[in-house]
């Protein structure tokens, strides 16, 4: 093994003053970088500072970022909890109270805190489309008990007004970043709904009908966007029959009978499960008594009838599935 030449033997020498690999040696991959190594001892240094502080900082950084995870997890998990708690509490407790005589003033106190909670959650909501549409639920819900026609109420329509606002504003800021929504389609068309009667209930007749035309525009839409889907057409149904509703009570009766019969047409085309569910049910109940009452104030009595008699069929339905709801009697009465 001795070298073939005196100078491979002066390179290898050489090489070695030098601290480069020698041809001596066995090349091993760990040889030559304990020579370059040492070779470039500052260099080497400087590297392994670098190396070190970027792994230091990304398992700082890893440890930082689950640490903040697991807060916003349990933060999250919270806000749940105290929202879920809220709802039951401001909705469900106001519905017992409600059943209770001489209730109306503990009920008005009880709507007051649930107008404070809802305003407090809705300073967080605007970028985050989930958490606002749940509070344009919630808004809608407590007008309706505030001081809506369609519900039972503590008869205070001002404040029902600036509810059913509220509901409007936050679908329009959802609606403003994502236009196409389902969700959120669905739910404004609701809010306008509410905010086109409240309007012409507290005499802004103008108000009223520019909340009509957005309730109007944004049916329109849902239906262009989503033709196939059953929860979408169910959605522009109910738009039909109230807006229908509203068109009648402006006077306009021939507007208001058009309307209807594409409400009806509209929940014929839904599927029999669609029409089975209970708010489809009870809107598609609406929208026949609505059109026989326009039928019965025009004296076409044989129509109205075969109208009304198919409401009945409807309401009697519910409440043959659920005889202890007196919504669902309540509903029937005026089938009756």
């Amino acid at each position: 093994e001795r070298y073939a030449t005196v100078a491979a033997l002066v390179d290898d020498l050489r090489a070695w003053l030098e601290g480069r690999v020698v041809s001596a040696t066995p090349a091993t991959s760990w040889y030559r970088a304990r020579k370059t190594v040492a070779r470039h001892r500052m260099t080497a240094a400087a590297l392994a500072a670098v190396v070190l502080a970027l792994v230091g900082g990304g398992v700082a950084t890893a440890w930082q970022a689950r640490v903040a995870r697991l807060e916003r997890d349990k933060a999250e998990h919270r806000f749940e909890q105290v929202r879920l708690f809220a709802n039951s509490l401001l909705f469900d407790v106001h519905d017992a109270l409600r059943k209770l005589p001489g209730a109306t003033e503990p009920r008005r106190l009880l709507l007051g805190r649930a107008v404070q909670f809802l305003d407090g959650l809705a300073q967080d909501a605007a970028s985050d489309t989930a958490l606002a549409l749940e509070l344009a639920g919630a808004y809608r819900k407590l007008g309706q008990v505030q001081g809506s026609q369609v519900s039972e109420n503590v008869g205070d329509v001002g404040a029902a007004r600036g509810s059913f606002e509220k509901a409007a504003g936050l679908c329009d800021a959802v609606l403003a970043r994502e236009p196409d929504s389902l969700h959120a389609m669905v739910v404004a068309t609701g809010a306008y709904d509410d905010l086109s009667n409240a309007r012409k209930d507290s005499g802004d007749a103008a108000g009223a009908e520019q909340a009509y035309r957005r309730h109007e525009a944004i049916a329109a839409r849902l239906e262009r966007t989503y033709p196939k889907d059953p929860a979408a057409m169910a959605s522009v149904a109910s738009s039909y029959a109230n807006l229908g509703y509203f068109r009648g009570r402006a006077g306009d009766t021939a507007g208001a009978q058009q309307l209807y019969a594409r409400a009806i047409g509209a929940f014929e085309a839904l599927p029999p499960e669609k029409q089975e569910e209970i708010e489809a049910t009870r809107m598609f109940s609406f929208a026949l008594k609505r059109s026989a009452a326009v039928h019965v104030s025009e004296n076409r009595l044989t129509e109205g009838e075969r109208l009304y008699r198919r409401a009945l069929a409807l309401d009697e339905a519910l409440v043959t599935r659920y005889p202890d709801n007196a919504a669902y009697r309540y509903d029937m009465t005026f089938s009756l």
